[in-house]
C-alpha cells in the first residue's frame, strides 16, 4: 500500500514539473476516446461488460481530475463520487443528448455538474 502511494506521489511530481504549457491537447486514452454513440451501442449490446469498461474508465478519469484539482487555488476536490451505476446513468443521459461527442467530454461535464453539489 505504501508503495502505491509512493508511486502516485512520483507520478504527480513528474506531471506537475512538466511546465504549464496549456496549448498542447490533453492525452486521453482508453474507452473515453470512443464516441457517445459507440458507448450507447455497447451499453445496449453488453450491459455488464460495458459497465466494467466504461464504469472503470469514468471512475478513474474523475478520480484523476479530482486529485489534480485538489492542488488548485482554491482546492476544488470532491469528497466522494456517486456509485458506478449513478455515474453511468448520467453518462447515458449526456451521450443520448450528444451522440457525436467523445465519451470523455461527458466526463468533463459530469465533473462540473458534481462540483455544483
Amino acid at each position: 500500500m505504501l508503495r502505491r502511494f509512493g508511486l502516485l506521489a512520483v507520478v504527480l511530481l513528474i506531471s506537475s514539473s512538466e511546465g504549464a504549457e496549456t496549448n498542447k491537447p490533453a492525452v486521453i486514452v482508453g474507452a473515453g476516446t470512443n464516441s457517445c454513440r459507440q458507448f450507447l451501442e455497447f451499453r445496449q449490446s453488453d450491459r455488464q461488460t460495458s459497465t466494467y469498461i466504461y464504469g472503470s474508465w469514468i471512475q478513474g478519469y474523475l478520480s484523476g481530475i479530482n486529485t489534480q484539482r485538489r492542488t488548485g487555488t482554491p482546492p476544488a476536490q470532491m469528497e466522494s463520487l456517486p456509485s458506478i451505476d449513478a455515474l453511468l446513468a448520467k453518462m447515458e443521459k449526456y451521450c443520448g443528448d450528444n451522440l457525436l461527442s467523445e465519451f470523455w467530454l461527458g466526463g468533463v461535464q459530469l465533473f462540473a455538474d458534481l462540483q455544483k453539489k
